[in-house]
């Protein structure tokens, strides 16, 4: 009887100390917020930076998701990535991230079908037609993988899968590649929304630079990034204006003279940030092609007469070429 009694009283005491345990462990979790991902893959884990972005959210982000209703596996693959990555950005921004799917081929009206689609189309999301094939049956549908954010009355689109270059892409790659960018898809559409003002870039002219059309794809780029680019003529300018996030000096192959070395060394000591794209040798492709293919070919130096003020920043460019056999290969 005394060991009955002994043996109870034991285990009153041990459950009362688990729980004490598990209520200490309750509050100091309930003060500190903590995640883990016990994946093998890091499924659901998220850079520094996105929860950084996702800390300063003053507002609700609201998402609605047009990769929904009845789907092939490739893509339901990605809807439910994107269910999971965008349930850990709700969690790391304090619930300010809402979202909702929605099959816009859902509306039993065609008409309001047609003009959401065209309305989707015109903010930036893109349409593809996929097939699916069972024994009973051959279809084809129209795919909307992107969504819409909206932020203090901000529209921004976005899709999830790389640009379609041709028709009858392999599925499984394409949806792969979506997946694995989608973190940076969703926390840059979520920086643009964020950017109160655009920040501007200038593009420096005047010592043979690369042409309008040679910076096509940057100036696309970052436009589409949310940044003002300007093309400036140097020579003619008095002074960098210091409204320029940033100065880009893009492949210049003529001598830069001293007031313009002048120019740029004050809108660096005034704060400013130039990115020097900087070839310092002439090397043609065309003297190893031709008839008279050749194995070697000379080289001339490019007068830009930027050694000094470089090695002043604690720069050295070197003269050498690399030759990489696999470079740029374009896959037929």
């Amino acid at each position: 009887m005394v060991k009955t009694t002994s043996h109870k009283k034991h285990s009153l005491n041990a459950l009362a100390i688990t729980l004490m345990v598990i209520i200490l462990v309750n509050v100091l979790f309930a003060r500190h917020f903590l995640r883990f991902d016990l994946t093998q893959e890091k499924r659901f884990s998220i850079t520094k930076a996105t929860k950084n972005l996702l800390h300063d959210l003053d507002d609700r982000v609201y998402i609605t998701i047009y990769l929904a209703g009845k789907l092939p596996a490739e893509y339901k693959r990605l809807q439910i990535a994107v269910a999971e990555m965008l349930d850990e950005y709700k969690a790391y921004s304090n619930d300010r991230i809402e979202y909702e799917f929605f099959d816009p081929f859902s509306l039993n009206d065609p008409e309001q079908t047609n003009a959401l689609l065209k309305d989707l189309m015109a903010k930036g999301l893109e349409t593809r037609q996929i097939s699916t094939q069972s024994q009973e049956e051959f279809s084809q549908k129209i795919l909307i993988a992107g969504a819409v954010f909206n932020y203090h009355d901000k529209d921004i689109a976005a899709n999830f899968l790389p640009e379609q270059k041709q028709m009858g892409e392999d599925a499984v790659q394409t949806v792969n590649h979506g997946i694995a960018t989608l973190e940076y898809t969703l926390s840059n559409t979520i920086r643009k929304l964020m950017l109160h003002q655009k920040q501007k870039i200038a593009i420096i002219r005047g010592h043979g630079e690369l042409s309008t059309a040679q910076l096509a794809d940057l100036s696309v780029t970052l436009q589409d990034q949310q940044y003002e680019l300007q093309f400036i003529n140097l020579p003619s300018l008095l002074h960098i204006s210091n409204t320029f996030d940033v100065t880009i000096i893009a492949k210049p192959t003529k001598a830069f003279s001293e007031q313009d070395k002048f120019k740029i060394d004050q809108y660096i000591m005034n704060g400013g940030h130039v990115l020097w794209l900087i070839d310092p040798i002439y090397a043609s492709l065309d003297s190893l092609l031709g008839r008279q293919a050749r194995s070697f070919t000379i080289t001339t130096d490019y007068p830009l007469n930027l050694k000094t003020q470089l090695f002043q920043y604690g720069v050295r460019i070197n003269y050498d070429l690399v030759q990489d056999e696999r470079c740029a290969g374009i896959p037929l």
